[in-house]
C-alpha cells in the first residue's frame, strides 16, 4: 500500500527524527534500527542520508518517489525507491515510526533492503558496525567490554564524545548447544 491510502495525511518526517520515533517490525534487522535511532541524534548524519527537502505534498513535488544515500566503497550511492510498501491488513509489516501518519523510517528501510538486493538479505543477519559505515560513510570501531581495563575503557569513551562520535552499546548473543 502507498502512504495516501493508509491514512489522510502521511507525513515524510515530523519533527527532523528522533530516537522514539524509529519502531522495528516482523524483520529480524535489530542491528539496522539501532543504527537508525542512532543517527537521529545528530541531524547532519541523517540528513544526509535521508535528503529533508522530500514530502508527501501533491501540490509541491511529491510524485511517489523518495530518495536516500549509502556509502558503498569510498563514495554515496543514491537509492531511489517507490512509496509503495510492505503491509498486511492495512498496517506496515516491516520497520515504522511510532507516529502511523510518518513514514521516513518504513521508506528509509525499503531503500536499505534494495541497497542490498530484498528485505530478506537483512533479516539474514547484520552488524550494527556494517550498518553504521553505510549509513555515515565512517570509520567505525568496535570495542569490546569482556575483560577490559575500565580506565582504557573510559579513555576510549571520553575520547570519542568530544569528537562528536556516535556511540552504540550493544549486547552479542552467547549461543548454546544442546
Amino acid at each position: 500500500m502507498r502512504p495516501h491510502e493508509m491514512c489522510q495525511r502521511p507525513r515524510f518526517n515530523t519533527d527532523g527524527g528522533s530516537q522514539s520515533d524509529v519502531e522495528q517490525g516482523e524483520l529480524g534487522d535489530a542491528w539496522f534500527i539501532g543504527a537508525v535511532s542512532s543517527l537521529t541524534l545528530t541531524p547532519r548524519f541523517l540528513d544526509r542520508i535521508v535528503p529533508p527537502d522530500q514530502s508527501f505534498d501533491t501540490t509541491a513535488n511529491y510524485c511517489g518517489l523518495f530518495r536516500f544515500r549509502f556509502w558503498h566503497f569510498g563514495e554515496w550511492r543514491e537509492v531511489l525507491i517507490d512509496d509503495r510498501l510492505p503491509t498486511y491488513k492495512g498496517r506496515l509489516v516491516y520497520s515504522r515510526s511510532t507516529n502511523p501518519t510518518e513514514f521516513w523510517v518504513a521508506l528509509l528501510e525499503k531503500a536499505y533492503a534494495k541497497f542490498y538486493g530484498c528485505y530478506e538479505s537483512l533479516s539474514c543477519g547484520g552488524s550494527t558496525t556494517r550498518a553504521l559505515q553505510d549509513l555515515t560513510g565512517g570509520i567505525v570501531q568496535s570495542f569490546g567490554l569482556t575483560n577490559q581495563d575500565r580506565y582504557l575503557t573510559y579513555q576510549v569513551l571520553n575520547s570519542a564524545v568530544p569528537r562528536s562520535s556516535l556511540l552504540i552499546a550493544s549486547i552479542n548473543p552467547v549461543w548454546f548447544t544442546a
